[in-house]
C-alpha cells in the first residue's frame, strides 16, 4: 500500500509540474507577442517623428506694401502699406499719396508717384519707416472691381474733391455712387491738387474694402483666389493673407502719416516722422531699440501713465506698459536715467515739459525710468 500511495503522489506531482510548464510556455508566447507589438509600434512612432518636418513658429506679424495699377499708363498707380499683428489680428492700413515725398537712395527727394511699382519705391518706403517690408505685392487696377463684387459702390467724402474724369473736371462731395466699371479710371485720375487725389482715392479704396467685407465667405475666397492669380511679387498664399487682413482692417484705412505743404508753388505731403515712429515703426515685427523707457504712475490718478506713454511713443525706444510707482506721493516728476541714456532722458523732458532729470546708476545703462508726479497733468501735455 505504501508503494501505491508513493506512486500516486509522484504522478500527481508530475501532473502539476506539467501544468505549470504549459502555463509558463503560454505566458512566454503571449509575452513575446506583446514585446513584438510594442517594438513595431515604437518603431512606427519613431519613424513618423523622424519623417515629420520640424515645426516652425509663425512670425508675430508682417509689413506689406501693396501697389495697384503699376505699369497701366495712362492710369496712375496707388499704393497701401499694411501693418498686421497676428497676435491681436489687427491691421493698420496707410494709403500712400503719389505726392508723398520720399528720400531716394542718394538722399534726394522723390515723389512716391514717380517710383510706384519699381524696386526703388519699396526700398524708399522701407527706409522711411525704418522697418523691413515682408511682402511686396503688385495688383492690377481691375482687381478692385473683383474684390468689391458689385456693380455700384457707395462712397462718402468728408471734404469735396475735384478731379479730371472723362476729359472734364468734376467735383465729388458728400455721399455718392460710382459704377464699378469706372473705378479704375477714378482711382488714377488727376486732381486739382494732391489733396483732392488722396481724398478721393482713399475713400474709393475704403468703399471697395467695405463691400468686400460684406461678401459671403465663399465669395471672398473666390475673389481672393482670382486676384492672387493676377498678382505679382509675393506668392499667392501671401497675397490671400494680406487681402484678408486688409478687409478685416477696413476701418483702419488712413492716409500715410504726413502733412500737406506747398513749396515753390508745388504741393507735397511731407512725412510726419514722429507719427511714423509711433504708428508704424514700433508696431512692425521685430522692432527693438537700444533704449528702454519705463513709465510709472506716482500720482494714483487713473490713466495718466497711459497718456504719458502715448506721448513718448514718438521716441525710438522700447516702451513697456505703464505701471504704478512704489507710492502715490510724488510731487515732482522724476526722469531717472541710466549711465548711457541721459540724451533720451532729456528728450523725454522736452516732450513732457515737466520733470527733473536725475542720474541713476542703479538702472541698466540704456534704461530710463519716468516716475510721474502731481506736477504733470495730462491736460498740460503739449
Amino acid at each position: 500500500m505504501a508503494r501505491n500511495r508513493g506512486y500516486r503522489a509522484i504522478r500527481s506531482q508530475q501532473r502539476r509540474e506539467a501544468r505549470r510548464q504549459r502555463w509558463q510556455t503560454w505566458f512566454l508566447y503571449v509575452l513575446a507577442a506583446v514585446v513584438a507589438f510594442a517594438a513595431v509600434f515604437g518603431a512606427t512612432i519613431v519613424a513618423r517623428h523622424l519623417r515629420a518636418k520640424p515645426a516652425t513658429s509663425e512670425p508675430p506679424g508682417y509689413v506689406a506694401l501693396v501697389t495697384i495699377g503699376a505699369g497701366e499708363a495712362p492710369r496712375q498707380p496707388v499704393a497701401v502699406l499694411v501693418v498686421y499683428n497676428r497676435i491681436t489680428r489687427a491691421a493698420a492700413e496707410y494709403f500712400i499719396p503719389r505726392t508723398l515725398l520720399l528720400d531716394g537712395r542718394s538722399g534726394e527727394y522723390v515723389f512716391a508717384g514717380d517710383v510706384m511699382g519699381t524696386p526703388a519705391f519699396a526700398d524708399d518706403v522701407q527706409r522711411l519707416i525704418d522697418a523691413h517690408i515682408d511682402y511686396r505685392i503688385d495688383l492690377p487696377m481691375d482687381s478692385l472691381a473683383t474684390l468689391a463684387g458689385t456693380d455700384t459702390l457707395w462712397v462718402k467724402l468728408d471734404a469735396p474733391a475735384t478731379l479730371q474724369s472723362d476729359g472734364a473736371w468734376r467735383t465729388f462731395s458728400g455721399r455718392f455712387s460710382v459704377p464699378t466699371s469706372t473705378l479704375s479710371d477714378l482711382m488714377g485720375a488727376t486732381g486739382k491738387s494732391g489733396v483732392d487725389e488722396a481724398t478721393l482715392e482713399t475713400a474709393l479704396l475704403h468703399s471697395v474694402l467695405q463691400m468686400a467685407a460684406l461678401e459671403a465667405a465663399e465669395q471672398q475666397t473666390a475673389a481672393f483666389a482670382a486676384v492672387s492669380r493676377q498678382a505679382g511679387g509675393s506668392g499667392e498664399a501671401s497675397v490671400r493673407d494680406v487681402l484678408a487682413a486688409m478687409i478685416a482692417g477696413t476701418s483702419a484705412l488712413t492716409r500715410f502719416p504726413s502733412h500737406g505743404q506747398v513749396s515753390q508753388g508745388q504741393f507735397a505731403y511731407r512725412p510726419d516722422r514722429d507719427a511714423i515712429m509711433a504708428l508704424i515703426t514700433r508696431h512692425a515685427p521685430g522692432f527693438m531699440s537700444k533704449y528702454t523707457v519705463l513709465v510709472q504712475n506716482g500720482t494714483g490718478k487713473v490713466g495718466v501713465g497711459e497718456v504719458v506713454a502715448q506721448h513718448l511713443a514718438v521716441l525710438n525706444v522700447n516702451l513697456a506698459p505703464p505701471t504704478n510707482a512704489d507710492s502715490f506721493d510724488y510731487q515732482q516728476t522724476q526722469i531717472r536715467a541710466g549711465t548711457d541714456a541721459t540724451q533720451v532722458a532729456e528728450q523725454i523732458r522736452a516732450i513732457l515739459g515737466r520733470g527733473v532729470v536725475l542720474a541713476d546708476p542703479k538702472l541698466p545703462a540704456d534704461t530710463v525710468s519716468v516716475i510721474i508726479g502731481s506736477d504733470l497733468k495730462a491736460k498740460d501735455l503739449p
